[in-house]
C-alpha cells in the first residue's frame, strides 16, 4: 500500500520490477481515490512499460464502478457457494446463470445465517 501513497515507496517498487524485468503501471482497480490514483501514477510515469492505451476502456471505466466488501461472515462459505457457478459458466455455453446464480445466493444466506 505504501506505493500508492508515497512517492518514495512507488519510486522504489518501479526500480524493481524494471530491474526484474517485470510491467510497471498495469492498470489495477483503485484502492482510494481517482486522485490518489493518478497521483500515484504520475510518480511512475517514466517506468510505464505496458500499452496503456491499449487499457483506456478499462481505464475509464473503472471510477464508475462500486466497491463491495467481503462478506461481514462466512466469507469463504460464500466463495465456495459460488464455485459451481464459475464452473457451469466456464463448461456450459448454456448454463442458466441467473438460476445458478439464485441457487448459489440461497446456500451463501443459509451459511450466513447459520454463522457457518
Amino acid at each position: 500500500m505504501e506505493k500508492l501513497i508515497r512517492k518514495p515507496a512507488a519510486l522504489r517498487d518501479a526500480n524493481i520490477l524494471v530491474a526484474n524485468k517485470q510491467p510497471v503501471g498495469v492498470p489495477a482497480f483503485p484502492i482510494f481515490n481517482k486522485k490518489q490514483y493518478d497521483v500515484a501514477n504520475s510518480w511512475i510515469k517514466p517506468y510505464i512499460n505496458v500499452p496503456i492505451k491499449q487499457m483506456a476502456p478499462f481505464l475509464r471505466g473503472i471510477f464508475k464502478q462500486s466497491l463491495y466488501p467481503e462478506p461481514a461472515a462466512s466469507t469463504q462459505s460464500v466463495y465456495h457457494a459460488l464455485d459451481p457457478v464459475v464452473q457451469a459458466v466456464f463448461a456450459d455455453r448454456n448454463a442458466n446463470i441467473a438460476g445458478l446464480l439464485a441457487q448459489a445466493n440461497q446456500v451463501a444466506q443459509k451459511a450466513i445465517s447459520d454463522g457457518n
